[in-house]
């Protein structure tokens, strides 16, 4: 409850995250309704967000991660 309710990108719906299960082509990991990490098959409709992955030498240069005062990278 703590890290949902503190959590400003936690929306209350259930999302996919970038990370699928190793043994099985079908299988991702998403995030629920509660902000549990639980796995579906592909199919499954659940809200997509953009992700990426940054490079080793990019760094957090200011912010504290809030939604008022978000990172800034480099």
């Amino acid at each position: 409850d703590t890290n949902r309710n503190n959590n400003w990108l936690f929306m209350g719906i259930a999302e996919w995250t970038i990370s699928h299960i190793a043994d099985a082509d079908s299988d991702a990991f998403y995030v629920d309704r509660r902000g549990c990490v639980d796995s579906d098959d592909v199919t499954g409709t659940f809200a997509v967000r953009p992700s990426f992955y940054l490079e080793s030498n990019v760094s957090i240069t200011e912010g504290t991660g809030t939604s008022s005062d978000p990172y800034k990278i480099a």
